[in-house]
């Protein structure tokens, strides 16, 4: 009898033993399934480096209808032209597309707020997949919003001023080109962490047709001496 109790209790321990093995196995095996998931979850974020502003207008509200009248911004554009100038002068030169487009005003000027998504980076810290915002001179503002800030007395309601600047460029959702980048923006009016074109209308680029040059602003130049430029 003592013989038989004695292989039970064997037999109850062996069981509760495994049972444990089990156990602890899955839950580990559960363990690095979450850390794997999160280490994941963690890059895709990381890639994210937008900077908004303190408010934006609801875009969906922006048409040919709420316009109430076109204003220019008159802005000494900067002069840097030479490809090999802004080359030095720009923190990043990345090929990218725009993504998405959101519009501000931010002390007295009128912001389009550009999500970019990097493809492919020559200078600067950032990497493909990263996501920033570029700020674009121009866009839109409430009226509201452009008489208050100026002391206009009266202003319509739900109507928008379309702000433009002459000879800067105006960005488009699809668009695929090369960006000269600075952050060294005015950061009086741009958040940290937000980029701007280096040089007014100068800073943009599109694939030419053979897909052997980037052109725009009667140039035209290849990867191969932009990369000899930064070397």
């Amino acid at each position: 009898m003592k013989k038989w109790a004695k292989l039970s209790l064997i037999a109850v321990l062996t069981a509760l033993l495994l049972f444990c093995g089990i156990y602890i196995n899955i839950r580990h095996n559960n363990r690095m399934a979450a850390i794997e998931l999160a280490s994941v979850e963690a890059v895709v974020v990381s890639h994210d480096k937008s900077v908004f502003p303190e408010f934006i207008y609801n875009a969906g509200a922006i048409n040919n209808e709420s316009i109430y009248g076109e204003k220019e911004h008159n802005f000494t554009l900067s002069p840097i032209a030479d490809i090999k100038d802004l080359t030095e002068f720009s923190t990043d030169i990345v090929r990218g597309q725009i993504t998405g487009l959101s519009y501000t005003f931010i002390n007295g000027i009128a912001y389009t707020v550009a999500d970019l998504h990097i493809s492919d980076s020559l200078k600067g810290s950032l990497v493909p997949d990263d996501v920033v915002s570029l700020y674009y001179l121009g866009g839109y503002a409430a009226v509201q919003d452009y008489n208050n800030f100026y002391d206009i007395e009266g202003g319509e309601q739900n109507k928008y001023y379309k702000f433009t600047v002459t000879g800067y460029p105006v960005p488009e959702i699809g668009q695929d080109m090369l960006f000269f980048l600075s952050q060294r923006c005015d950061k009086f009016t741009i958040p940290d962490g937000a980029f701007c074109l280096s040089s007014g209308g100068n800073s943009v680029y599109t694939l030419s047709e053979n897909g052997e040059a980037f052109t725009g602003n009667g140039k035209s130049f290849s990867y191969e001496y932009i990369e000899g430029l930064i070397k």
